[in-house]
This record gives C-alpha cells, structure tokens and sequence, in this order.
C-alpha cells in the first residue's frame, strides 16, 4: 500500500481493504497487523509530498458489513 505518513517499522496498523467483485458487489476487510516494511517513493513533483510504500502483516481482520443504504442502492441497481 501507498501512504502519505512515514510509519514506523514494526508498530501496529489498522487499514481496510476493499474487495470488489464484478457484478459491483463490495465487501470491507479491517484489517489490524504490524508494519513490516517501510520505503520512500520517489517522487518527479519538487512540491508534491512524500509518499511510502508500506508493508504490513494480516494478524486479525473481521468482515465489515456496508450501510443497509448502499445495500438497498446495489440491489435497485440489479
């Protein structure tokens, strides 16, 4: 993942994942880890901020359920 915060090897983050399937159908992931990598991108902008790739471990994530109105709005889609 790509970040705009430089985080510190080996402390804990939380992040989510969003996992889309063709029909359009999402499905959150929060995910809780460890932060195992961390590497600056260069960037060809002199003013744009820095930004980092960032590589976590998966320790524990749960399935996060949409909001029952972007249910109803993919449903009316269909």
């Amino acid at each position: 993942m790509a970040a705009e915060t430089e985080f510190s090897q080996g402390g804990a983050i939380e992040y989510l994942v969003k996992l889309t399937e063709s029909r359009g159908t999402t499905v959150n992931l929060r995910c809780i880890g460890k932060i195992l990598r961390v590497e600056r991108i260069l960037s060809d902008s002199v003013n744009a901020s820095p930004l980092y790739h960032v590589a976590a471990s998966v320790d524990r994530y749960e399935f996060v359920r949409t909001s029952q109105k972007s249910v109803v709005a993919a449903q009316a889609k269909n």
